[in-house]
């Protein structure tokens, strides 16, 4: 695009954190529209409901990722 090339890893890390990320908006919007009420009711009950779990989810998942900045690839 601008001179910048793609390579194997990026693209796959770029692929696991739209995975990520989609992850959290289905399990968001699966609780807004489960539940009843007007829109500020299910805005504050879905994030009630979920929002401890995609939050740890979240969490969990860039602690377990910080050792990994400091490993060295060797391919074989």
């Amino acid at each position: 695009m601008i001179g910048w090339t793609l390579g194997t890893t990026t693209a796959i890390m770029s692929s696991i954190l739209a995975g990520f990320t989609v992850d959290y908006v289905v399990h968001l919007a699966h609780a807004y529209v489960e539940t009843p009420g007007d829109t500020v009711t299910k805005i504050r009950a879905s994030f009630a409901e979920m929002g401890g779990s995609v939050f740890s989810g979240m969490l969990t998942s860039v602690v377990a990722s910080l050792p990994l900045f400091m490993c060295k690839i060797k391919f074989f």
